[in-house]
């Protein structure tokens, strides 16, 4: 069993590394391409998201739909009003 007080070998470098990440808030500086950054992945990337998600939304009806039916609402009231005036 070895114990004592060398049982790990320090690296200095990586013990730099470890102090500098630890620090890094305290050293954080907000220049122009940290703030595009910023402004692309918390208000640009979330925004396409809701645009991409309203614009999909109630778009598709999978709602008992048969093999051959459309899965776009539009489509499918189109076939539903077909049918209804070909019955008629």
């Amino acid at each position: 069993m070895g114990s004592g007080p060398e049982l790990l070998k320090h690296d200095p470098a990586i013990e730099k590394w470890v102090e500098m990440r630890e620090a890094q808030h305290l050293n954080f500086r907000p220049t122009a391409r940290n703030t595009r950054l910023g402004l692309l992945v918390y208000i640009a990337i979330p925004v396409i998201g809701y645009f991409v998600t309203a614009k999909t939304t109630n778009r598709w009806d999978f709602f008992l739909s048969r093999e051959g039916e459309p899965l776009l609402k539009e489509e499918r009231q189109k076939a539903i009003a077909a049918a209804a005036t070909k019955q008629e």
